[in-house]
């Protein structure tokens, strides 16, 4: 399993080339030979991806969040936000949230 604190696993989509939080379903993945990359999911299916569709991003920064502060997501805030980790790749910024619920 993936440590969503630590890595960031996106796929991007086949049609809208849209990248895509994939982390809570990846057990696993593997670098292969041209850049391949194969990636294990919980249901046990291995998927190969060419590197242009998978971006694998790393040590993130967490971001404090100070007592009553409020994080919005699309417009709706997160009441029960709890932490805000930040990762950088080539993608630009990606931002994780976690939460009590």
């Amino acid at each position: 399993m993936i440590d969503p604190r630590c890595e960031a696993v996106l796929i991007a989509d086949r049609n809208t080339g849209q990248f895509a939080d994939q982390t809570h379903d990846v057990v696993r993945y593997e670098t292969q030979p041209r850049g391949k990359i194969d990636i294990v999911y919980r249901s046990g299916r291995v998927y190969r991806y060419g590197p242009e569709r998978v971006r694998i991003l790393r040590n993130p920064a967490r971001v404090p969040l100070p007592p009553g502060a409020k994080v919005e997501v699309r417009g709706a805030i997160w009441e029960y936000a709890t932490e805000v980790w930040a990762f950088t790749g080539p993608v630009g910024a990606w931002w994780r949230i976690f939460s009590r619920r």
